[in-house]
């Protein structure tokens, strides 16, 4: 477990697992970490081009077998130890829930902030729907896709309940209605996934899962 909110150990995640005895509610990863292979396959493999380089001089040698395995966490599991590292790192004022009304950017003297040297510094200030105001140098938005979804090009009435932006599948189901009836009516049906990232992978699986025949992938680069 590599990806995880300790600013310290990136095996804390696994550690508090283990120190919790809830190594059963982690699910290895698998086909992450590979296998150590013979000499003679090692040495087949260079003869080819396929290893490290193609040269038949000694080269740099990995077991593999001393890599660690990679694990995902349930989600309680997940939840809890982001609770220690909080109660550990004393965080529980540092982040604050709050609805973000305006952002403003301008000079401290704008803010009434300094009166001396540092009154052309500029700075942004945040303001929340309970009045609070924030002031920093900094200022990072991390709310995913805002604004207005972007398609192809305008869809007419028919088109649009068949065809779903990803940042509209909290409002609406991604498979219409004529559809679904479809499935029901076991009509052979076909989907076009358009993205090869996570959020598209797990459309596609879910599509799958409700029982779509076919399911399409278009993307730019090559499947990871």
């Amino acid at each position: 477990m590599f990806f995880h909110p300790c600013p310290r150990d990136r095996d804390g995640l696994l550690a508090f697992a283990h120190e919790t005895g809830r190594c059963d509610d982690c699910i290895e990863i698998a086909n992450c970490v590979g296998k150590s292979m013979s000499k003679h396959r090692r040495k087949k493999k260079t003869a080819k081009g396929q290893g490290i380089g193609t040269s038949t001089t000694a080269a740099l040698e990995i077991d593999e077998r001393d890599r660690k395995d990679y694990f995902t966490p349930s989600a309680v599991v997940f939840e809890d130890y982001c609770r220690d590292v909080v109660q550990r790192y004393d965080l529980e004022h540092v982040v604050e829930q709050a609805l973000v009304a305006s952002i403003d950017y301008g000079p401290a003297d704008d803010f009434g902030l300094f009166h001396n040297s540092e009154s052309e510094a500029r700075f942004f200030k945040v303001t929340t729907t309970a009045g609070d105001v924030k002031f920093a140098k900094i200022v990072v938005l991390a709310v995913g896709a805002g604004g207005k979804p972007v398609m192809p090009r305008n869809l007419s009435v028919a088109e649009q309940e068949g065809a779903c932006h990803s940042t509209q599948l909290p409002q609406r189901t991604f498979l219409s209605n004529s559809l679904m009836q479809k499935i029901a009516a076991r009509v052979p049906t076909a989907v076009m996934v358009v993205g090869g990232g996570l959020t598209a992978a797990q459309i596609a699986r879910q599509c799958i899962e409700k029982g779509v025949n076919r399911v399409f992938m278009v993307m730019r680069s090559n499947l990871k």
